[in-house]
């Protein structure tokens, strides 16, 4: 089953917001933009928007999207995970 997620780099006067994935996170150990994986029926703007906000108590402005990446795991050609890419400016 693939799976459908969502990264923000939070932009806040010239300088990048990251976070350091928890253990047992895709990513874990790495520092990355804030996101999540999709809700049911959510779209990937109001994903990060509640990602965002959820993780930081943040509110993202202006949202920007840059993309999508894809990613396969080992020899495989089955399709993993989407991360549809954002970023923001924000707002206390």
């Amino acid at each position: 089953m693939v799976i459908t997620a969502t990264s923000c780099h939070i932009i806040r006067n010239n300088r990048l917001l990251l976070q350091k994935k928890s253990k047992g996170l895709f990513g874990e150990g790495k520092w990355n933009g804030v996101g999540g994986k999709l809700e049911m029926n959510e779209s990937p703007e109001a994903c990060v928007a509640r990602e965002v906000f959820e993780e930081t108590g943040l509110k993202a402005l202006y949202l920007r999207f840059h993309g999508v990446l894809n990613f396969y795991f080992g020899d495989r050609n089955q399709l993993d995970w989407i991360i549809n890419v954002f970023s923001t400016k924000v707002k206390e």
